[in-house]
């Protein structure tokens, strides 16, 4: 089943690799002679996203030219670049294509392949600053949300799940004593991450490596939430029998939170301890607040801290957390620590954003 959101987050990584370079000869990620990098360009890189995400059975490595024919094929919708922007948009222009990073007013920050003409690491890479919509022409869409679009029933089950595990705190160590990545004893953030089974390199240590990786603080409730969709973990049985991976959970319809939350605990957090019913309330909690306060202005950053969150602070997370899995419109956040120096006027009329 086709995943934006894997696509999207195949985009950070690729623009956060330091060996991928911009390149129209070896453009289908092909080892670049007498170097340890490999060649992209914006269209190619678009294409290998699609396909990570599940579009296409087998990449068509599509070029600007070719693209549209396939993007409403794999079900995108074409529309004028001025409509407001989704995380995982695509943008076209004749010559240049990118991926919408982060919507900001007007436009939007994009990530893609740029030049050959950059210094190496900026080839490739998420752009610093944002792209007004008038330097594009069209923008694609998948069905009728970007990436992370997710029924809010599914979210507030999640909410509810995480309420319980870490009161929706990114920064939490179980117990509220520090450990370490490789630590068999402690879980930490959002879904209490665990290395389990004896293995030190396990679900923990993993979360590590793909934050610090990617250029997210350890305690980034967007940089969890990425890793969440990535690792893709799901245990298909008992209440969450119904759905065979955790992608295909997200982009359940149902508006039955009671289901949902014990869905995911079982699926998700592989548990059945007995706690659904506080996971069910708390969920509820969240869907109400939620709907009252998801475009709430002041609600603009999450609270982290290696504490137990208040309720008042537990539900401005679970606005956050809405925010960010239905359509990527939370509020601007640090960029990560990508390699995209370049200052706005340097880029070719401000148009060469990053699409993939």
């Amino acid at each position: 089943m086709p995943d934006l959101t894997l696509a999207y987050n195949f985009c950070i990584q690729t623009c956060n690799d330091p060996n991928a370079r911009y390149s129209q000869t070896y453009r289908e990620f092909e080892p670049i002679p007498g170097t340890n990098t490999y060649g992209c360009d914006c269209s190619s890189l678009i294409s290998r996203c699609l396909y990570e995400g599940g579009f296409f059975e087998n990449n068509p490595w599509f070029t600007t030219r070719s693209m549209e024919s396939y993007l409403l094929q794999a079900g995108f919708k074409k529309t004028d670049a001025s409509v407001p922007w989704l995380a995982g948009d695509i943008l076209w222009r004749s010559g240049h294509t990118e991926m919408v990073y982060q919507p900001t007013e007007g436009g939007g920050i994009t990530m893609g392949a740029h030049s050959s003409s950059y210094p190496p690491d900026q080839q490739v890479s998420i752009n610093a600053n944002p792209t007004p919509a008038s330097s594009w022409t069209y923008l694609y869409r998948y069905g009728s949300g970007g990436a992370g679009s997710t029924n809010i029933f599914v979210i507030a089950a999640i909410c509810g799940n995480f309420w319980q595990e870490s009161t929706l705190n990114p920064g939490l160590w179980e117990g509220r004593d520090a450990g370490t990545w490789t630590d068999l004893l402690k879980g930490y953030g959002l879904g209490q991450w665990t290395n389990t089974g004896g293995d030190i390199h396990g679900r923990l240590y993993q979360l590590s490596q793909y934050l610090e990786q990617n250029g997210f603080a350890y305690d980034s409730g967007e940089g969890q939430l990425n890793y969440l969709v990535y690792e893709n973990t799901w245990y298909s049985t008992g209440w969450a029998a119904d759905f065979a991976s955790l992608s295909e959970f997200l982009s359940s319809d149902s508006t039955d939170i009671a289901y949902l939350t014990r869905a995911f605990m079982e699926g998700w957090e592989g548990i059945t301890d007995g706690t659904d019913p506080i996971r069910i309330e708390t969920a509820q909690q969240c869907y109400e607040y939620i709907l009252a306060h998801s475009t709430d202005t002041a609600i603009n950053s999450w609270y982290v801290s290696n504490n137990y969150l208040t309720t008042e602070q537990r539900l401005n997370n679970a606005v956050m957390i809405y925010r960010w899995m239905n359509g990527g419109v939370n509020p601007p956040t640090p960029i990560p620590k990508v390699k995209h120096k370049l200052k706005i006027w340097m880029y070719p009329h401000v148009i060469r954003r990053f699409i993939i």
